[in-house]
């Protein structure tokens, strides 16, 4: 079953062989992942409402899920913060997987799938304790900028959604405008 399935994305031109038992994406393939995610009914309800918020807060925003290939960003706009970190360095990751319930073994065999350097790991480690804890996650990196990350559930899928800025004194107004587009997102969601 599997062979046939690999063959048929082969003749439609999104995998090609490399070897003889070796197959590798082609930029096709990419395309048709990025445009089903596009279209994904969370992304479809989701996105206005999260670039209405970008625009009228000027925070950061991240609005992610975790899947077993990854951290995916259903969106991701950056103003004066960093640019989104890998799965082991991401506070909305340790959100979502500790919504999921995920248990610490569970997060440590994701760490191992993406490769996480143990320096990493532990500190990912500490991130998804506190937002098991506290079922939220507010992080002031190297001083530099804050990160508020909350779970966003919507339906099945585990999302956490995410506000970053530069002024400590934006905080509180962050976080009730998260849990607001959280709910909004939600409920938006809900209707479909």
């Amino acid at each position: 079953m599997v062979s046939r399935m690999v063959a048929d994305l082969i003749e439609a031109g999104l995998l090609t062989k490399s070897s003889y038992r070796c197959v590798i994406p082609t930029p096709g393939l990419a395309l048709l992942g990025r445009n089903a995610a596009k279209n994904h009914p969370l992304a479809r309800v989701a996105l206005p409402l999260l670039r209405e918020s970008v625009e009228s807060l000027g925070f950061s925003c991240e609005f992610v899920t975790v899947t077993p290939m990854g951290l995916y960003h259903f969106f991701n706009v950056q103003r004066g913060t960093p640019a989104a970190a890998p799965l082991w360095r991401s506070d909305p990751a340790a959100v979502c997987l500790a919504a999921e319930g995920k248990s610490p073994e569970e997060c440590q065999m994701i760490l191992d799938a993406v490769d996480a350097p143990e320096q990493g790991r532990a500190l990912f480690r500490e991130r998804f304790e506190a937002a098991r804890q506290n079922q939220m996650l507010l992080n002031f990196h190297s001083g530099r900028f804050w990160q508020l990350s909350l779970p966003a559930v919507c339906g099945e899928l585990v999302c956490a959604l995410s506000f970053a800025g530069l002024s400590a004194a934006d905080v509180d107004k962050a976080q009730v405008e998260c849990v607001k587009l959280a709910g909004q997102i939600r409920s938006a969601y809900k209707e479909l």
